[in-house]
């Protein structure tokens, strides 16, 4: 999997605390998105806000499993 440019960049021994700072953006646009959810009528746009919420929740768990073993390494 390709690097992206700011991991690129972070040196090794502070990607985990990247990725646990990261993960806790996610996690505060995740409750953005569900908060903007609770605004809509449509059943249908709630749903797929709620998925995009839980794809942000994922990414951020993602993120601190991979910060545990870059703190391992």
């Amino acid at each position: 999997m390709p690097q992206s440019r700011l991991f690129a960049q972070t040196p090794p021994d502070c990607v985990g605390p990247v990725f646990v700072s990261v993960a806790k953006d996610l996690r505060e646009r995740a409750e953005e998105v569900l908060a903007q959810a609770e605004t809509y009528h449509d059943a249908g746009a709630r749903k797929m806000m709620h998925r995009i919420a839980w794809d942000y929740e994922k990414l951020a768990r993602r993120l601190e499993m991979e910060s545990d073993g870059a703190a391992k390494a």
